[in-house]
């Protein structure tokens, strides 16, 4: 199997901890096929929250199935400081959500 470079990512549910991009990748295309006519919507998005000596930033990963089911996961990223700036939270935030959707390659949507 090709390594895509999502390798260090670790995400997690209620259900497994330290899902790699591809396992999470995996758990969605399953989901997916329990309906293959279903009606999905995949949001990826990420918030923070300003601790007394760090920051931390969560970004979720959603497969919903409108009216009929959600399978969803998190990724936890901890900064050692407290940024109060909210243009560089949000800043940092837009650019962990970019990240991750740019993991959803063109050669992955076609397999």
């Amino acid at each position: 199997m090709k390594s895509d470079g999502a390798d260090h990512y670790s995400f997690r549910n209620l259900k497994k901890s330290g899902m790699s991009f591809e396992q999470v990748f995996e758990h969605i295309v399953k989901f997916m096929r329990i309906q293959p006519n279903g009606s999905y919507r995949l949001m990826v998005g990420t918030d923070s929250q300003v601790h007394a000596k760090h920051t931390t930033f969560i970004t979720g990963i959603v497969i919903l199935n409108e009216g009929k089911g959600v399978w969803a996961c998190i990724r936890k990223v901890v900064i050692p400081r407290k940024m109060l700036q909210l243009h560089e939270r949000i800043s940092y935030e837009l650019s962990l959500s970019e990240e991750i959707v740019s993991l959803f390659t063109e050669e992955k949507k076609i397999s």
